[in-house]
């Protein structure tokens, strides 16, 4: 099918990129708010439990974000993605977000999976 502005497909590439940085920076603030909430938990345990989750996903946001081991960290983002959304279903105090962000941001997620990390990454595309 012809497309109405072929001009556009010259930036394709932009869109990962686009998914990449945006789902990076909404991971390293968020693993950063987990990990500075964890001090109000009950039990060492869940302390020590939430600081290595916002770890984690702290750890994500930035590799998300410049563009390394995209692929990889995309994975791990999108089954925290599909946890996140199960929380949500259960309703779960924990998951302060929406259905459709979770929802949103795994798909995200898995799009960075099969289109890789885009321009400006260290990843080198497949």
């Amino acid at each position: 099918m012809l497309s109405m502005l072929p001009q556009l497909f010259d930036w394709q590439f932009f869109v990962p990129t686009t998914f990449r940085v945006l789902l990076g920076g909404y991971l390293l603030l968020n693993g950063y708010r987990i990990f500075r909430d964890a001090k109000g938990e009950p039990s060492e345990e869940d302390r020590v439990a939430f600081r290595g989750l916002g770890v984690l996903i702290f750890v994500l946001g930035g590799v998300l974000f410049v563009g390394a081991w995209t692929q990889a960290a995309a994975a791990v983002t999108s089954v925290l993605g599909i946890v996140a959304l199960y929380l949500k279903n259960r309703n779960s105090p924990r998951a302060t977000q929406t259905r459709a962000f979770y929802l949103f941001a795994t798909v995200m997620a898995l799009s960075l999976i099969f289109l890789g990390p885009g321009a400006y990454a260290i990843d080198l595309p497949l």
